[in-house]
């Protein structure tokens, strides 16, 4: 019961005490939640979830992980196009001791989080348009981006675009294993609309069509099994003891933001998708 109410909390809702002989309340649906693009309320309760200035769950071993598949070392830099307002950069450079750039390619989440982080938030970045970005970075990393956009091809030859010779490239993505129509696929869609279900297959000739050096292909579905769900539940414990501080826009846009994280980890756990890690180098101009 004591998990039930905590629940309801999280998502806006009040139970009634329960009567004895009655039946226990049932949680509402958290598939009435929708998520489309970035919002001033939502970059507020990402924040809040996985930490100030961050869009998606980090840990050290997280970032552990990014930074050995670089071959990244203190004093390594580094262009992040997945830090969100800041956040994740500012965390690498804390866990990893490296010298990290927060970059995006989108126009309205960089707009919005510099209204928020100023000079802190993320550098908007064009594709082809690369002069004054890799100077002060060598290696590029890039998250969780390509699940909404059956355009994996052009945004990934976009972020190819901004790699010097030599230099590693990372992305991770979340790829399906089963069909659109499979249960936890379906959950993930309700809440993420603009979610594209597709197989390896998809990603792999994509990042083919890079003309990189491909180096590696991992699955690192366990680490983030292992990693994300304690972030979630720290932060249940932390919101439950602020209360009701937020604006209501905040709180459904938190609620819709948990249940997407929830979402993501049920289809992971289901085996239904998979988070894979795609590792490259560019290629010098003689090889």
């Amino acid at each position: 019961m004591l998990r039930l109410r905590l629940w309801a909390w999280w998502h806006g809702y009040k139970l009634k005490p329960a009567v004895k002989g009655q039946a226990k309340p049932q949680a509402p649906d958290r598939a009435r939640h929708v998520i489309r693009g970035w919002t001033p309320a939502r970059i507020e309760a990402a924040g809040l979830l996985f930490g100030t200035g961050n869009v998606m769950p980090w840990s050290e071993d997280l970032a552990y992980q990014l930074c050995r598949s670089l071959s990244l070392g203190p004093s390594s830099k580094l262009v992040d196009l997945s830090a969100g307002p800041a956040g994740s950069a500012a965390r690498l450079a804390n866990q990893a001791e490296i010298e990290p750039m927060a970059a995006t390619f989108s126009a309205s989440l960089a707009d919005v989080a510099a209204k928020y982080y100023g000079t802190a938030a993320p550098r908007l970045v064009r594709p082809k348009q690369p002069e004054g970005v890799l100077q002060r970075g060598r290696a590029l990393a890039w998250r969780e981006a390509l699940h909404t956009t059956s355009a994996k091809a052009q945004m990934l030859m976009a972020a190819r675009s901004l790699l010097v010779p030599g230099c590693p490239f990372s992305f991770m993505e979340f790829v399906c294993t089963k069909p659109a129509s499979d249960t936890a696929i379906k959950a993930w869609k309700a809440i993420e609309p603009d979610f594209v279900p597709e197989p390896i297959e998809k990603f792999t000739d994509a990042f083919r069509g890079t003309g990189l050096d491909q180096k590696n292909i991992d699955d690192v579905t366990d680490l983030y099994l292992r990693e994300v769900p304690p972030i979630l539940q720290a932060s249940r414990r932390h919101l439950e003891d602020m209360g009701a501080a937020t604006s209501r826009a905040v709180s459904e846009a938190l609620a819709a933001e948990a249940a997407l994280a929830q979402a993501r980890i049920d289809a992971l756990e289901s085996g239904a998708v998979k988070l894979i890690q795609f590792i490259g180098v560019g290629k010098h101009v003689n090889g």
